[in-house]
C-alpha cells in the first residue's frame, strides 16, 4: 500500500506542469465557447419602417448601423417611441466642425476712414510710446459690419506696418493675412475674413503669432448700454475695496449699467470684492472699446465721481441731449482733499460706511477752469482718446465745455500717500493757500485744445512795451541777485490803458529784477515775458499782451511761477462784452450746455 502511494505521489510531481497545461486549454475553450454563442445574433426580423432588426424573443431589443457599417444592439423605449429621420441640419458637425454665425459670413478688406488714418499717423496724433511691451501682443479684438478692432498690450507700435492674422473656431489660421497699421496708439483696425473666430498681430507675415484672442461681436441694431463707466487702470499700494465699491455703486446711482477696469496691480481682498462684481456681470476688463456697445461712455480715475447738480443723475443730463454733434461733453474739476488712505479690510459696517469716499472728504478747492478735465464720449465718434480728452474725431464737434452749474468731476487726491504722493499735493497749491513748490507747468491743462482760440476781448487786444519807472535803474545790491530764485505771490493784477500793475506780496525788495510771465485763457503760456523791476515797493509794472487773462512773476526767465492770476479790467477805455480774434473779425457765438 505504502509503495503504491509512493509511486502515485512520484507520477504527480512528474505530470504536474503537464496537468496545468491541459486544464488551462480546457478552460479556455469553455470561455471562448462561452463568448461565441454570447455574440451570437438571437433570431430577429427586418423592421423596414425604422431600417433597423428587432429581436423575435425581446421587441425592445433592436440591432443597428449606428455609422460607418457598424452594427450595434440597442434598446427601444417601451412607449412613445418616436424615430428620427434625419440629423437636425444644425447639429450635422464633426470634431473638426466650425460654426458659421450669421454675423461671421463677411470678407472685407476695409478699415475706417484710411485717409483720416494715414494723415493721424503722419501727424502722431495719440502717440505715446511708453515701452511696455516690444511686440504688438493682443489684448482683445471687437467685430464691427466691415472690420475687427483689436486692441494691444504694447503703447510703443504707433503707425507701424502689421499683418492681422485670422483663426477659425479650432485656433487653425485662415490663410489670407491683411496688411494694416497700428493707429490709434495700441489698436489695429483689421478686414474681416468668412469664420473667423480668433485673431492676433505680428510684425511680418511669416511671424509666429501669439496666442490669438477671441473676437467679441459688437455688431448690433444698436447700443446694448446707454451708459457705461471705464475706470483707468488700478495700481499702487493703496488698499482700495471701500473706493472700488464707493466708486461702482455712486455710478450706478447714477445711471451706469456696466463697468470697465483695468487691473495691474491690486491686493488679493481686493480682487476678491471684483471677483464678485464680475459674478454678478457687472464689470469686465476693458480697453475702452464701447463702440456699438454703449451710447454715452464716461472715463474716469477710481478716485474721480462725476457730480450733477440740480438733483439731476448723470443719465438724466445726458437724456436732454439731442444734438448729433455733441460727441465729447468736458466737466470741470473740483479736487477734494483726501487726507487719510482707505482700511485695508472689511471690519464692520460702521467702519465701512464712516470711510466711504463721498461720506468722509469734503475740504474742496475751488472748481478750476480746465484743469485736466475728464470727459463723457460717444465711442462711435471717436478715433483716437488721451486720458483728458479725444485726440481726433470721425465726427461731431471736439468738445463741449459743460458749465459747473449742471455738474463737475469731484477728485479726491491723496495728500498723505498713494502712489502719486508729489503729483497729489498739488491740491495744496490750487486752493487760498499756495505751497514753495507751485510752478507754472501744474497748472496748464496738459491736453489743452491745440484748436481752441481763447476769446480775445477788447481790453486784451492792446501789446505795449513801456511801463512807469522805465529808466529807473536797478538798485546795485539787486543786481547779482539777479540769478537766484524768486518766486513771489501775485496779489492782484490791474489792468490800465498802457500797462498792467502786479502787486506781490514782498517787502524791503524795492528795485530787485523780476520778468512779468503772461498766459492765456487756458494758463498756457504766452512766450512774451518782460523784464522788469519791482517799484515801488511790492509793485511791478509789466507791459500788455494780446490774449493775456492770466499773469504771474518770477526773479528770472527759467523759474516756475507761482500760480497765476487774472487779470481785473481797471480800463476807463476798454469793456469786456465784444469778443474779437487776433485779425479783429468776431468771433462766432460758443456753444454753451
Amino acid at each position: 500500500m505504502l509503495l503504491h502511494h509512493s509511486k502515485f505521489v512520484f507520477l504527480f510531481r512528474r505530470h504536474f506542469w503537464k496537468l496545468i497545461l491541459v486544464v488551462t486549454v480546457i478552460l479556455l475553450g469553455v470561455l471562448l465557447t462561452s463568448s461565441l454563442k454570447r455574440d451570437e445574433l438571437p433570431p430577429r426580423h427586418k423592421l423596414a419602417k425604422y431600417n433597423m432588426d428587432v429581436s423575435e424573443k425581446d421587441p425592445t431589443e433592436v440591432y443597428l448601423d449606428i455609422g460607418g457599417g457598424t452594427i450595434q444592439m440597442g434598446r427601444l423605449q417601451k412607449e412613445n417611441f418616436t424615430f428620427v429621420e434625419e440629423e437636425d441640419p444644425s447639429f450635422v458637425m464633426t470634431s473638426t466642425t466650425c460654426r458659421e454665425e450669421p454675423w461671421n459670413k463677411v470678407h472685407s478688406d476695409r478699415i475706417p476712414s484710411p485717409e483720416l488714418h494715414n494723415y493721424w499717423i503722419k501727424n502722431n496724433t495719440s502717440r505715446k510710446d511708453y515701452l511696455y511691451h516690444t511686440t504688438p501682443s493682443p489684448l482683445a479684438a471687437f467685430v464691427h459690419p466691415e472690420h475687427i478692432a483689436v486692441t494691444l498690450t504694447a503703447e510703443n507700435q504707433f503707425g507701424k506696418k502689421v499683418y492681422c492674422r485670422y483663426f477659425d473656431c479650432k485656433r487653425r489660421e485662415i490663410p489670407h493675412v491683411f496688411e494694416s497699421a497700428v493707429f490709434p496708439e495700441s489698436t489695429v483696425y483689421c478686414g474681416r475674413r468668412v469664420g473667423a473666430k480668433y485673431i492676433s498681430i505680428t510684425e511680418t507675415k511669416y511671424d509666429t503669432p501669439e496666442t490669438p484672442v477671441p473676437i467679441v461681436n459688437r455688431i448690433s441694431n444698436g447700443p446694448q448700454h446707454y451708459f457705461t463707466v471705464c475706470m483707468s487702470t488700478l495700481y499702487g499700494d493703496e488698499p482700495k475695496f471701500i473706493q472700488i465699491v464707493d466708486f461702482i455703486e455712486y455710478h450706478k446711482l447714477q445711471g451706469a449699467t456696466f463697468f470697465h477696469i483695468y487691473i495691474r496691480n491690486v491686493s488679493a481682498y481686493d480682487r476678491m470684492l471684483l471677483d464678485d462684481y464680475v459674478r454678478t456681470g457687472e464689470i469686465e476688463d476693458c480697453h475702452m472699446r464701447n463702440v456699438n456697445f454703449a451710447k454715452w461712455t464716461s472715463l474716469l480715475d477710481i478716485d474721480e465721481r462725476i457730480e450733477m447738480k440740480k438733483d439731476w443723475k448723470i443719465v438724466d443730463f445726458l437724456d436732454t441731449i439731442t444734438n448729433p454733434n455733441v460727441v465729447n461733453l468736458q466737466f470741470k474739476v473740483q479736487w477734494v482733499l483726501k487726507d487719510s488712505l482707505s482700511p485695508a479690510r472689511y471690519e464692520n459696517d460702521n467702519q465701512f460706511f464712516d470711510n466711504l469716499v463721498f461720506r468722509k472728504f469734503h475740504n474742496t478747492s475751488k472748481v478750476q477752469n480746465w484743469l485736466q478735465p475728464k470727459t463723457i464720449i460717444r465711442p462711435e465718434s471717436i478715433a483716437a482718446m488721451t486720458i483728458h480728452s479725444p485726440a481726433a474725431l470721425y465726427k461731431g464737434l471736439n468738445k463741449i465745455y459743460v458749465s459747473d452749474i449742471i455738474g463737475v468731476t469731484r477728485h479726491y487726491r491723496n495728500v498723505e500717500g498713494g502712489a502719486l504722493t508729489n503729483n497729489n499735493k498739488r491740491v495744496y497749491e490750487i486752493s487760498d493757500e499756495l505751497t514753495e513748490n507751485s510752478g507754472s507747468d501744474d497748472f496748464l491743462d496738459p491736453d489743452a485744445d491745440k484748436f481752441l482760440e481763447c476769446p480775445i476781448d477788447s481790453w486784451n487786444a492792446v501789446e505795449t512795451e513801456k511801463v512807469p519807472f522805465g529808466s529807473f535803474d536797478v538798485i546795485q545790491k539787486w543786481k547779482k541777485q539777479r540769478v537766484n530764485k524768486f518766486r513771489p505771490t501775485v496779489l492782484n493784477v490791474l489792468l490800465f490803458d498802457k500797462y498792467l500793475m502786479v502787486l506781490i506780496d514782498t517787502k524791503q525788495m524795492s528795485g530787485r529784477h523780476v520778468v512779468c510771465r503772461y498766459f492765456d485763457c487756458l494758463r498756457r503760456e504766452i512766450p512774451s515775458q518782460f523784464e522788469s523791476k519791482i517799484y515801488p515797493e511790492s509793485v511791478v509794472y509789466c507791459p500788455r499782451r494780446i490774449g493775456v487773462h492770466y499773469i504771474s512773476i518770477t526773479g528770472n526767465i527759467l523759474e516756475k511761477p507761482t500760480k497765476p492770476i487774472a487779470i481785473e479790467n481797471a480800463s476807463l477805455t476798454t469793456d469786456n462784452y465784444t469778443n474779437i480774434n487776433k485779425s479783429g473779425e468776431q468771433l462766432e457765438t460758443q456753444i454753451n450746455i
